[in-house]
């Protein structure tokens, strides 16, 4: 007599995804100012007046025109190249926004009794509209075009927080 045993693997595929505005003022502020990544950054930007392996920080708006113009990291490469959203097929996509409420729901759903412990107060000491007040709309466009899935797969509006010059 054969004995048969079946294993049933059941796998829950999700992601989040961080609105791009929010997901670059995290970045410069973890890897321009306080890992200080611009000693790397500043070799791929073409700015004609700044030298290379400048100890200082990037400015926000140095740090955004470097990725405007193709600068590419882990950090702030659109995610939906990262995810790789149009061969996965998610479960579920989540937001960074709410991701407790979110977390919750992917828990339940695959029937866990835990609850998720995390959440994302945040630490900034400037609203997103105070960091993107004074940055020139040419660059605004090119980082709306650079991240333009990001907004329209996740329903996000494209225009940067508190601008409406952006269009």
């Amino acid at each position: 007599m054969i004995s048969a045993f079946y294993c049933v693997f059941m796998a829950v595929i999700f992601t989040y995804f961080r609105n791009p505005w929010d997901r670059l003022v995290s970045a410069y502020i973890n890897k321009a100012v306080e890992y200080n990544y611009s000693r790397i950054l500043h070799t791929p930007c073409k700015w004609e007046s700044m030298k290379p392996y400048k100890s200082e920080p990037l400015t926000f708006r140095q740090f955004l025109t470097c990725i405007a113009q193709g600068s590419d990291d882990m950090h702030w490469t659109p995610q939906w190249k990262l995810c790789d959203v149009c061969s996965v097929k998610y479960d579920f996509i989540g937001h960074l926004d709410t991701v407790s409420e979110d977390a919750a729901k992917v828990i339940s759903d695959i029937g866990l009794n835990v609850t998720y412990p995390h959440s994302f107060a945040s630490k900034l000491k400037k609203t997103n509209e105070e960091w993107y007040k004074d940055i020139p709309v040419d660059i605004l466009k090119k980082l709306q075009t650079k991240y333009q899935y990001d907004f329209e797969l996740n329903g996000w509006n494209p225009e940067p927080p508190g601008r409406s010059d952006v269009g």
